[in-house]
């Protein structure tokens, strides 16, 4: 959970934004010589803003968007806000290629189960001119870590979510356990073992692969998996082994559980529906009642599958289905007997493909291939991209005419759809798509399934370095296809998770307390319930709770406050503490009590905490704050000196907090917030942890982006220099606007790329907090007694 204010956006502005850049040759006639002047800051503007990775040149950053950004709201008669409101929007999110590896050097694919909230289906969040990555979104990948036993040596916290349940008594219980052994379904072990065994071989003999890049031996493929407490499901499997400084394997798996929709018929020999065996299903994903489709032909679900030789076609297993109202979604269909039909949809599909200039595909994920496009891997290669993509020669050209191919830009799904608003396909089924029944004003991106069916699809785009090749990251979702033709019943959201109280054995168990967190312990707090507050607005919400804005009923001043809601199901073993006055608690909770004892102006502070059966209620003051994601979003050019301000003060908090034995363990732009005068607090406690003497952590529970390598190695860890750690990424980013590695491989071996020099000292001391040897990294003293900072 993250404690923010967050800055509604205006859509209306961001597709102004994506039409200024790539239609500012249409002004030319009408435009005076002024006029001009601004439409070439806009294309230098369109080259440089949406560069997501490196900049090659010598100016800074910040000016460069503060003049850019300036002309650009003058242009479009636009405004950004001045001030923070508390409506909550969709957080946005890194680009979906990077949270495994750089398009230009994997082909993986992945398979969500999210729910993009937008305001209108057509509105689409772009990244014009935001440039560095919000990690607020509910995260759901296991990530663990093992050596060639396949044993569990370090974990995130998510995968106690996603492996294990959220059962108390069996959090604990994923470290030491054997991956293959322990979590994969027995039908599927065989299967991987062969899988891991062949692609180890196949990577000894390539001379195409480097030691130190490591091996991607699993990427995208949907397997069955079986949680500690029994429970099966499935799960996107990416999987890369890789090399320690002592020259050991080690393997990163990350799991990503999948949300399948499945529904299971029977027919006739003449492929007519007699039997239903999950009436909700069929109406949550095709929008029939039963008695709608008994005895019709399966080709109503199915348009394919005609009566004739259904049983023949449906060895293909993969399909284009169809819905009630006209949406059009992939499915995988299996024939468990000679008459019963198991169909399983994913609510969301996304892959790599790379293709030459001549738009001839180079390569592309199996898996990725099968499930959305219903081809095999091999019969895609040297296919050309317009028989998946017909709209994709007319946005090739209109890309060139525009000038936008440039090495570095990643072209979003706005931009794409601007580009083909004028195609002319002569399939009459892609133009009646491109007119949904919303009124779409501009064109969908349309793929063609290997049986004729059409589906909407989103589309990035981006120049493979040193390659005559692009790089597409193909999607799609069927949430947002459904929301535009109307269906009422939205399925991709995973099942809802009993909030329950924690058993009894969790409240009672005894955990020994550092000296310091005794003598710090707080007296119990005031007596009260929930039901003394008034809410008034919501802030946000996660995976472990929410946070809302409220009143206390019988305050007089109606004073607003801050409540963070924690579910006590969610909350981890590991993360309970005992306390001699406070009994049985969550650590987050004993950690701001103690720091009430022992105030920072850097530190947030909690005024009271209660509970009830569901919740622990953690109350802090309100303050008139944006949180630094949003700040460094919404400030164009922060000057050196702000940021060495504000960079202080943080460095200032952590030094508190280690100083009493106390690590923050997510330290990030989204968990500091800073006032209009630019006082800073770090806020968000729910990661931090008490330093014991001779401890490590084998638990990794903050964020991806900011994760130190020595935890993706699966090293066990302390806290203090991995705090310093993400400190070294938070400077780097309140400079550069970005973050200096893009997924786990940057992260644990790449060359730190710096894109300009604001000064020495700034360069200097970034490299020293982001020291890979743990031994040689700087601690915090040393941070704070940097020249730079002093």
């Amino acid at each position: 959970m993250t404690h923010t204010t967050i800055i509604q956006e205006n859509p209306l502005q961001e597709e102004a934004l994506a039409e200024g850049l790539i239609r500012l040759r249409q002004e030319k006639a009408e435009d005076e010589q002024e006029k001009d002047n601004q439409e070439n800051e806009m294309i230098k503007f369109s080259r440089e803003s949406l560069h997501s990775f490196q900049f090659s040149t010598n100016i800074p950053l910040s000016r460069k968007l503060h003049e850019t950004c300036t002309i650009l709201r003058t242009h479009l008669k636009t405004k950004t806000a001045d001030a923070p409101n508390h409506s909550g929007i969709k957080p946005r999110s890194r680009t979906l290629p990077s949270v495994y590896s750089s398009p230009a050097s994997s082909s993986c694919s992945s398979f969500y189960s999210f729910q993009e909230e937008e305001e209108e289906a057509e509105e689409e969040q772009i990244y014009v001119p935001h440039l560095h990555n919000r990690t607020r979104q509910q995260q759901n990948q296991a990530i663990l870590t093992t050596y060639d036993d396949f044993r569990i040596i370090i974990t995130n916290g998510i995968a106690k979510d996603v492996l294990v349940s959220h059962d108390h008594d069996q959090q604990e219980q994923l470290i030491g356990k054997q991956v293959i052994e322990n979590l994969i379904d027995p039908s599927y072990q065989n299967r991987l073992k062969s899988i891991i065994v062949k692609r180890r071989k196949e990577a000894l003999h390539s001379s195409s692969i480097h030691a130190d890049e490591g091996t991607v031996i699993v990427c995208g493929e949907i397997i069955p998996i079986i949680k500690l407490d029994g429970t099966k499901s499935s799960a996107s499997l990416w999987l890369k082994e890789k090399k320690n400084e002592l020259g050991q394997s080690v393997f990163i798996w990350i799991f990503e559980e999948v949300y399948e929709s499945t529904l299971t018929i029977r027919v006739n020999d003449e492929g007519n529906i007699h039997h239903i065996l999950d009436k909700n299903g069929l109406k949550d994903l095709y929008g029939y009642d039963t008695d709608e489709i008994l005895n019709e032909p399966l080709s109503k679900l199915i348009p394919s599958l005609t009566s004739s030789d259904w049983k023949s076609t449906i060895q293909s297993r993969f399909f284009g289905s169809e819905t009630k109202k006209g949406a059009h979604f992939p499915i995988i269909v299996r024939l468990l007997d000679h008459t019963t039909i198991h169909i399983t949809s994913m609510p969301l599909i996304a892959g790599l493909m790379t293709i030459r200039f001549d738009g001839t595909i180079e390569g592309c994920n199996q898996v990725f291939a099968r499930c959305l496009f219903g081809y095999a891997q091999d019969e895609l290669l040297k296919k050309n991209i317009s028989d998946l993509l017909p709209q994709f020669p007319t946005l090739f050209k209109n890309l060139n005419r525009d000038d936008l191919l440039q090495h570095g830009l990643i072209i979003n799904n706005t931009i794409c759809r601007k580009l083909v608003d004028h195609y002319n396909g002569p399939d009459s089924r892609l133009r009646m798509l491109t007119h949904t029944p919303n009124n779409q004003p501009l064109p969908l991106l349309i793929g063609i399934h290997r049986d004729g069916t059409p589906l909407e699809v989103q589309l990035q785009l981006k120049l493979v370095e040193e390659k005559e090749e692009c790089a597409l990251w193909i999607s799609f979702d069927r949430e947002l296809t459904f929301k535009r033709y109307g269906h009422q019943h939205l399925i991709s959201l995973p099942p809802p998770v009993d909030e329950r109280q924690p058993p009894p054995m969790v409240r009672s168990k005894k955990k020994e307390i550092p000296e310091d967190a005794i003598l710090y312990s707080a007296q119990q707090p005031n007596a009260t319930c929930i039901d003394d507050y008034i809410v008034i607005d919501e802030l946000g919400q996660g995976a472990y709770g929410l946070v809302k804005v409220a009143v206390k009923k019988d305050d007089p001043e109606k004073k607003r406050v801050v409540i963070k809601y924690v579910i006590k199901s969610r909350i981890l073993i590991d993360c309970w503490t005992s306390d001699q006055m406070l009994g049985t608690i969550p650590v987050e909770i004993h950690i701001l009590h103690t720091l009430r004892k022992i105030p920072h102006k850097n530190i947030s502070d909690m005024l009271d905490y209660f509970e009830d059966d569901d919740y622990y209620y953690i109350v802090m003051e309100f303050r008139e704050t944006m949180d630094l994601f949003d700040y460094i979003e919404y400030n164009e050019q922060i000057n050196e000196d702000n940021i060495r301000k504000i960079f202080k003060q943080i460095a200032l908090g952590v030094k508190h907090l280690h100083d009493h034995r106390i690590v923050h363990r997510d330290i990030k732009d989204e968990n500091v917030v800073v006032d209009k005068d630019l006082n800073v607090q770090i806020v968000d406690f729910g990661s931090a942890a008490y330093i014991k003497q001779g401890r490590k952590y084998e638990t990794f529970v903050g964020t991806l982006d900011y994760a130190a390598p020595e935890i993706l190695r699966g090293q066990t860890y302390s806290g203090k220099p991995q705090d310093v750690w993400a400190l070294g990424i938070l400077l780097f980013t309140l400079i550069y606007r970005e973050n200096p590695f893009y997924d786990i491989d940057e992260i644990m071996s790449q060359e730190l790329r710096i894109p300009f020099v604001l000064s020495k000292g700034s360069v200097d001391l970034i490299y020293k907090m982001l020291e890979r040897d743990v031994d040689k990294r700087i601690d915090i003293q040393t941070v704070l007694d940097h020249p730079w900072l002093n």
